[in-house]
């Protein structure tokens, strides 16, 4: 639904002569710049509430209602999670903690010098440290109080105080450590004494006996958790998910304990965790392995456990991603983002995901491999694989996940709220889920000729190759009003009661919801190659790889990082935006899928004719063609380029072009060679057999896209009236043929001649036979046979 990633497919190519260098057929257009698309071995970038970055290396962890800390050994802290308030807003400067933690909306840090920060919602006095503010040792966030331990060994509350659980307990001495729970506190004192004081609506004072002996405590919502010096547990009080009560198991060999919203974590001595309690997010099925802990801590609906070598391992709710610490994500080919979950394709063709996953949106069926395209609504996902069938998988209300049969021929699909659509190989259009509003209704009539779906909340859009969108399903906000003239489009993205549509001209058509500014677009509206559309915000990509984004900014979904650029693709959901970044060389493209997304960046025009041109490398190791209409390119540009990565009938690797940006110029000079190396041998990656094929029987490096010089004896001409090419021998026993295009005449008293031009190739009788493309007059000079 937000950020479709397009299926790799190869497109027929249109066969048409040389003097009318082929133009990308319209299929293929339109896909070249569908919606949120990103290929290529680049690296997930994201902002807004849900945070995607690498976790560094820490030493504590603590959790808070919704959001999580990491304590770093440099005394810094990184927060992830829900941040609607500003909770995971670390105030300035980041370093010299030495303890954090969080309530409900709320943060508190410790520092090195006994200060205490807070931030986050201001309610309920919590953001008021209590003076003086020095001498503190130790914090705790309950629900909506705080409570802090002094040096002298005396406790501190403050914020809500309905039931006295922010009031200092008599005697106020001798504590060791404060724990604060929803409505109530608890202190543990240096005889090992418990004390809790609050609210006693669940016999939270009851400590078991013998109160005596304990070394940590911790508090939930309405119970108490304490750890004994012998490795043994206690636990009282609020007891309806049967946090209250012992676990199963020996009562011994804990080391550490953590009391969340309604559930609780033990650490074992032997680094293994127990979990029991409220587990309806899951917050009590520690992942595997379950071993090499060494720290823990619990929040409302979530755990997160700290590993021996200090990563971090996080379980359980996850809707704003407060579990979600992605690893090193390098490897990332494409990118489809939901309300509130991601999934990335990776350059093995495997999937990953992160984010909510109470249903399973995010957990790749089985086996987890041949995926091509991805895409993501508000609780389940859909996936086509290379074979061409199609998985949906996550919460299946009203068959939304029940795929049509036969499931053989997918090109690519979406997800909405509670329906799903896909777009079949034959141009045809498949809607299944819900259809309350008939967003499930077959397109309207002709079905076929389709290249591109998307799906919103209650309604579908389909893009026909003519460039018309038809839209169906619910229009109460005018979603499926299309703006006229309904046609040039060559992309759509919908998601809730937004529409979007990306014209030819690189001008973007949003239509629906306005509430948010969603129509407000950036000015001036022209460049763009790329659209997403998020529930409340709307982006675009540019031909220079930034990103524009417009519309709900609350949580910073529309700031994209101060480095806007290199981007290949961008992708929305809720409260964040997904980028991909990376650019790539002529080599790595070519050997990619057909359908890939790729970026390439300030390579030099080598040859320019109507509807393609070359680029190669700056130190001319490789070259590689782009075809795209008017393209205003000429020899010497330099230019990034943005496009697919495709293979033509004659062999030939080449991008069709859906943006590019002329960056300056520069100096092209061919290379010489003979004949029998002109094309090269084959570059084809051993392990996934992609690649440049080269020239049949060729050997050498691969040169194909590269401008090159060539000599030789014309052996035969074409053999029409108005000769288009003719091919030459140097010697080397092997025919080189020197295609012309329109304008170039060939001279019938040429005997022997240069020839300057790219590097191509053409299939003929099963073989691939050498080529080059002669770009104007001047590079044919004729030359003395002696």
């Amino acid at each position: 639904m937000r950020g479709r990633v397009l299926a790799s497919i190869v497109w027929k190519d249109i066969n048409v002569k040389y003097r009318s260098i082929s133009t990308i057929c319209a299929a293929a257009l339109m896909l070249a710049v569908v919606v949120s698309c990103a290929w290529g071995s680049g690296h997930a970038i994201s902002w807004g509430t849900q945070i995607a970055a690498p976790l560094p290396r820490v030493d504590k962890i603590a959790a808070g209602f919704s959001h999580g800390f990491g304590l770093k050994p440099d005394g810094s802290v990184v927060v992830w999670g829900l941040n609607e308030n500003g909770e995971c807003d670390i105030p300035s400067p980041n370093g010299g903690f030495v303890q954090v933690d969080g309530g409900f909306n709320f943060s508190l840090g410790l520092r090195a010098n006994g200060s205490i920060v807070a931030w986050g919602t201001i309610s309920m006095d919590r953001e008021k440290i209590p003076e003086p503010n020095a001498d503190f040792v130790q914090i705790s966030c309950g629900y909506t109080h705080n409570l802090a331990l002094k040096a002298d060994g005396s406790v501190v509350g403050w914020g809500a105080n309905s039931q006295g659980q922010s009031n200092s307990p008599y005697p106020n001495e001798e504590f060791v450590q404060v724990a604060a729970g929803g409505l109530h506190s608890a202190g543990l004192k240096q005889t090992g004494y418990i004390q809790v004081w609050g609210d006693n609506s669940y016999s939270q004072h009851n400590i078991p006996a013998p109160n005596a002996g304990f070394s940590a405590v911790s508090c939930g919502l309405g119970h108490v958790l304490a750890l004994r010096s012998n490795g043994s547990i206690a636990v009282w009080g609020w007891n309806d998910k049967n946090q209250g009560k012992l676990p199963a198991g020996p009562n011994t060999g804990f080391v550490a304990i953590a009391a969340g919203l309604k559930h609780n974590l033990a650490l074992k001595e032997d680094g293994s965790i127990i979990a029991w309690g409220l587990n309806e997010e899951g917050q009590c099925n520690v992942p595997y392995p379950n071993l090499d802990f060494v720290d823990i801590a619990a929040g409302q609906h979530q755990s997160v456990g700290l590993k021996s070598d200090g990563t971090v391992v996080c379980w359980g709710k996850n809707d704003v991603v407060q579990c979600n610490i992605p690893q090193s994500n390098n490897n990332v080919v494409s990118i489809a983002t939901g309300y509130y979950a991601n999934l990335a394709i990776l350059s093995d063709s495997s999937m990953i995901g992160w984010g909510k996953n109470i249903y399973g949106q995010v957990t790749p069926p089985q086996p987890n491999s041949g995926y091509v395209q991805a895409g993501i609504g508000l609780d389940h996902s859909v996936a086509v694989k290379a074979d061409g069938t199609l998985l949906a998988f996550g919460r299946n209300l009203w068959d939304c996940c029940v795929v049509p049969e036969p499931n053989s021929g997918y090109l690519m699909a979406d997800a909405g709220d509670f329906h799903s659509i896909a777009l079949r190989a034959n141009g045809s259009v498949v809607a299944f889920g819900r259809n309350n509003y008939g967003q499930c209704d077959p397109p309207p009539t002709p079905n076929s000729g389709f290249v591109s779906v998307a799906a919103g909340q209650t309604h579908s859009l389909a893009l026909r190759s003519n460039g018309k969108i038809e839209a169906w399903g619910s229009n109460s906000s005018h979603e499926c009003d299309v703006p006229s003239p309904n046609s040039d489009f060559v992309a759509i993205a919908a998601c809730r009661a937004v529409s979007m549509g990306l014209k030819s001209d690189g001008s973007v058509r949003v239509w629906g919801a306005t509430s948010n500014g969603q129509q407000n677009i950036p000015q001036p509206n022209t460049g763009y190659i790329a659209i997403a559309a998020g529930p409340n915000h709307c982006c675009a990509l540019r031909a220079d790889g930034s990103i524009a984004a417009w519309g709900f900014n609350a949580h910073g979904q529309g700031n994209p990082p101060e480095d806007n650029t290199g981007f290949i693709g961008v992708s929305a959901g809720l409260y964040h935006t997904v980028a991909l970044k990376g650019s790539f060389a002529n080599t790595e493209i070519k050997r990619l899928p057909d359908g890939s997304r790729v970026f390439i960046t300030v390579n030099i025009v080598s040859a320019a004719w109507d509807g393609v041109f070359y680029v190669e490398s700056q130190n001319r190791t490789s070259g590689i063609r782009v075809e795209k209409d008017s393209h205003n390119m000429s020899v010497g540009t330099r230019t990034s380029v943005y496009g697919r990565i495709y293979t033509k009938p004659s062999g030939e690797r080449y991008i069709a072009a859906t943006g590019i940006s002329p960056t300056g110029t520069g100096d092209i000079l061919p290379l010489g060679m003979i004949n029998k190396a002109l094309g090269g041998g084959d570059a084809i990656d051993i392990v996934t057999g992609l690649g440049q094929y080269g020239i049949t029987g060729g050997t050498g490096v691969n040169n194909i896209g590269l401008l090159v010089r060539v000599w030789g004896r014309i052996i035969s001409p074409d053999p029409s009236n108005e000769p288009r090419w003719f091919v030459i021998d140097d010697g080397s026993a092997v025919g080189v043929k020197c295609i012309l295009p329109d304008g170039v005449a060939y001279n019938p008293q040429w005997t022997h001649v240069q020839v300057t031009g790219a590097s191509s190739c053409e299939r003929e009788s099963g073989q691939i036979r050498p080529v080059v493309l002669v770009r104007s007059q001047a590079d044919i000079t004729s030359q003395s046979p002696f």
